[in-house]
């Protein structure tokens, strides 16, 4: 028999029971026990989604030894005092990006996880998205070179506060452009406000000397994603999740003539029933679930922990402070 994962859930959200708890079925899990404040949503979570019980706090569901992780979804504050909660009840942890409501907050879920030994992985699910997981692995290719720079843009509709647009929107497009370029070491930014609703044009030095340009706002009607990866030899886009692109050199560059067969384009077909077309996996949140349960079993760190969370918050940090300034920063990696 396999074996499988013992988790607890906090949080039976709209969010969590339309796009977590339905991932739960593609990995090695068992759902042991639901909570939530609304205990209508965490009976209708326990039916829908086979949990075998319900508990009647977050404190008593991390306490109960039949229970290996805890998923925290919900608002900001409570993901890091849960998630604080069952670390130190000696709980790994899955939480919903962001890792808190600020850098403070995520820097005590990091020394937490730090000082108890468990892992605390953030959802930053645009990672395991199936477009954006092969342009990952595309970037590696010797076709494409070395990495010298990417333009990366994430803008939707208005949100009530500053803070709201960068913990819960934005931060995905600065933890992508850290997971596709590695760490950052300086950042400068110009903003535009216009009836409290903001826009950021921020510049970026990676580690590998590779530049970016990354585009932030609340000003548009509806999401608008893009991200496009410059290589020595070759141009990577993902267009709004859905379509990818790969733009070779003609002839490794030696005759500058254009060819139909240096493009490839992808683009999913949602009408065929099986994993690769389903939206869970195709944004990426059957893929992080799995990530987590298997590494847990396995007795190592997921892929993204909260080391992540708080490089990604660093810079949510010094954005929600204006920008002021560049932000040089000898790693984002380094966290301590």
């Amino acid at each position: 028999m396999t074996e499988l994962l013992r988790v607890g859930f906090v949080g039976c959200g709209s969010h969590a029971t339309m796009s977590i708890m339905p991932s739960l079925r593609f990995a090695p899990i068992e759902l042991i026990s639901v909570c939530d404040l609304d205990t209508e949503r965490a009976e209708y979570a326990a039916r829908v989604f086979g949990a075998k019980r319900i508990e009647p706090s977050y404190q008593s569901l991390v306490e109960k030894d039949d229970i290996d992780a805890v998923f925290v979804v919900g608002p900001s504050k409570m993901h890091t005092k849960v998630a604080i909660a069952a670390m130190q009840a000696g709980k790994h942890v899955f939480s919903e990006k962001p890792p808190g409501e600020n850098l403070e907050a995520a820097l005590e879920m990091q020394k937490v996880s730090r000082d108890t030994g468990r892992y605390c992985m953030i959802a930053f699910m645009k990672r395991f998205g199936t477009t954006y997981k092969k342009a990952k692995e595309l970037m590696s290719e010797e076709f494409f070179g070395r990495p010298s720079q990417i333009m990366a843009r994430y803008a939707h509709w208005h949100q009530n506060t500053l803070r709201d647009h960068l913990i819960y929107m934005s931060v995905h497009l600065i933890d992508l452009a850290r997971f596709f370029m590695g760490d950052y070491v300086r950042l400068s930014a110009e903003k535009n406000v216009l009836d409290g609703q903001h826009s950021f044009s921020i510049s970026a030095r990676f580690a590998s000397g590779a530049v970016g340009s990354i585009i932030s706002s609340t000003q548009q009607p509806r999401v608008q994603e893009r991200v496009e990866i410059s290589g020595e030899r070759a141009l990577i886009v993902v267009d709004n999740i859905v379509n990818l692109e790969v733009h070779r050199s003609g002839c490794n560059g030696i005759d500058p003539g254009f060819k139909l067969s240096d493009i490839q384009i992808y683009r999913p077909d949602f009408s065929i029933p099986c994993p690769d077309q389903n939206s869970l996996w195709f944004q990426g949140y059957a893929g992080e679930i799995i990530n987590f349960s298997e590494a847990i079993l396995a007795g190592h760190a997921p892929s993204v922990t909260i080391d992540d969370g708080v490089a990604a918050m660093r810079v949510v940090d010094w954005l929600e402070r204006g920008a002021e300034g560049a932000l040089e920063l000898e790693s984002a990696g380094d966290n301590s």
